[in-house]
């Protein structure tokens, strides 16, 4: 297989100084043929033996973006911009390795990426159309896009979706659109590209960067004492130290997984390949392994998956005929829930307005598996305890309410340890009843789900002491209860009916009905 090529200058060769041996299991490059063979292993090794890959992942004729790029003749300099309906038709339908019109649409890969400035990027508007249909120089992408219009080439593909350039960026109307089709298009994808690198300008650096490794030696020594598998008394290297937080430092920590949508991105996507400064990582439902030492270490355990797994297994029992989720699965799908949102909550957003928009493609595949219903951030089942969160937040942070939900609600990303998703504040015992309004309506204006109005009615109780204050708001339909909370080192108790009486210790509650504000003080 071909070099895709390399940047950059090699290490000196300093170990010849020293009795021991170098280790050379890695090419100086990321596009070199032996890390590209690798790639093609792992994703041989998924389709042929991951099971819940293969039923969670891609399969043919499912989904198709509205548009992609297609790549045919990327190695001949030029990529052309393609619609569903020219694929769908059977125009172009040769030439693409895991698609053919017998077996519906073809496959196609995704690409995550930092925009970094937008004015460096190529898009897709009404004056570029025509030359993107017409045919766009490689010379003419950025590094980030060409180097994987390459990859996907190399590996025998044919099609990629790429935001800037699959959507039209100066239309609201058809952003929205293909906002609320993002779920669809990262989950049916194939497998999505990662450009976890970080730099200042990331447009200005592709895929294939040359390796920075520190040289690493081997040295063969022996280890005395009792091993834990067996009864050896020692073993005999060479041995290899591994970097715990090599996972850390290369992909989670990163820009990228850092942006509130690359987390839906990478949550939705069947297999992911993470191209960082000097690793390439594999990440699916079953493993997540990197290029060195791919062999020796064992997987990484990474919470995205270990959900996706879940959800797979979940969807598999319904398939098989399960009607129903066990109360240990439904407490499992919490607990991942509330880490996937605690590390949503950290991330930033270029716009916040978006925080909702961007985790519903989450939320929807949550919401086939346990079977509950989503009510904007929260979970109906369990509202009594999601109602009840607080936050991680230290004195004078600034803390967004764009969002109309409480346990996505996060501090200002730049002030230092940034937010966290709610966590329970009261007694997970109380008990609150939900019934539906007649007439009223799940489904926002704009299409994405997760709006409701409910009645409730019960008590709650335990505050958490370290709260501070503030106002809760209760929109029904016989009118709006507002409560002010006060910090007074006491446990607080409130209860209500249906909007119409409050009865609130230690505190004021004020009742808005009719144009009339009813207040009631006790203590």
């Amino acid at each position: 297989m071909e070099d895709l090529g390399s940047r950059g200058s090699s290490p000196p060769p300093i170990w010849t100084l020293l009795d021991a041996q170098p280790w050379t299991d890695l090419d100086d490059h990321m596009g070199a043929s032996r890390s590209l063979h690798q790639v093609e292993a792992w994703l041989s090794s998924c389709e042929a033996g991951h099971e819940y890959c293969l039923s969670h992942g891609w399969s043919p004729g499912k989904y198709f973006p509205t548009r992609v790029i297609d790549v045919d003749r990327v190695e001949d300099g030029t990529v052309y911009l393609r619609e569903r309906s020219e694929v769908k038709t059977g125009f172009l339908s040769e030439g693409n390795k895991a698609g053919d019109l017998r077996r519906g649409y073809p496959a196609y890969w995704t690409l995550s990426h930092r925009w970094g400035d937008p004015e460096l990027i190529q898009q897709l508007s009404q004056s570029t159309e025509n030359q993107l249909r017409s045919g766009m120089g490689v010379s003419d992408l950025s590094p980030t896009f060409c180097d994987s219009c390459l990859l996907v080439r190399r590996m025998g593909y044919r099609y990629i979706w790429i935001d800037s350039l699959c959507i039209f960026q100066d239309s609201l109307s058809e952003w929205q659109q293909e906002a609320k089709a993002m779920v669809d298009v990262y989950r049916h994808s194939f497998c999505k590209i990662s450009t976890i690198g970080a730099p200042s300008n990331p447009s200005s650096v592709g895929l294939f960067s040359r390796r920075r490794l520190p040289l690493r030696l081997l040295f063969f020594f022996q280890i005395h004492g009792q091993h834990l598998d067996d009864e050896r008394g020692f073993r005999v290297g060479p041995w290899v130290v591994f970097n715990d937080s090599i996972w850390t430092d290369d992909v989670a920590s990163t820009p990228l997984s850092t942006r509130g949508w690359a987390v839906q991105e990478r949550f939705l996507a069947p297999q992911v390949l993470h191209f960082t400064e000097n690793q390439i990582y594999w990440e699916c439902l079953e493993t997540t392994i990197l290029a060195k030492d791919w062999h020796l270490r064992p997987p990484i355990q990474t919470v995205y998956k270990a959900v996706g797994r879940e959800i797979a297994r979940s969807l598999s029992k319904v398939l098989l005929g399960q009607q129903y989720i066990t109360w240990e699965e439904e407490t499992a799908y919490l607990t991942l829930w509330g880490d996937l949102v605690s590390i949503y909550a950290n991330c930033a957003l270029t716009n916040e307005s978006d925080r909702l928009i961007a985790m519903s493609g989450i939320a929807k595949s949550f919401q086939e598996a346990n079977k509950d219903t989503y009510l904007a951030g929260l979970w109906k089942k369990v509202i009594h305890s999601d109602l009840a969160w607080k936050t991680d937040a230290s004195d004078g942070a600034k803390v967004f309410r764009t969002v109309p939900f409480f346990s996505l609600e996060v501090k200002d990303a730049s002030t230092p340890g940034g937010g966290t998703s709610g966590s329970p504040a009261c007694n997970p015992r109380c008990l609150i009843n939900i019934s539906p309004v007649d007439g009223a309506s799940a489904q926002r204006s704009d299409g994405f789900p997760g709006s409701c109005k409910e009645y409730a009615s019960g008590q709650l109780k335990g505050i958490n002491r370290s709260f501070d204050g503030g106002r809760l708001i209760i929109n029904g339909v016989g009118g709006n209860l507002v409560i002010d909370f006060v910090k007074n080192g006491r446990d607080r108790h409130a209860s209500f009916t249906n909007c119409k009486e409050a009865v609130y210790t230690g505190a004021q509650c004020s009742l808005k009905q009719g144009g009339c504000d009813k207040l009631a003080e006790s203590g």
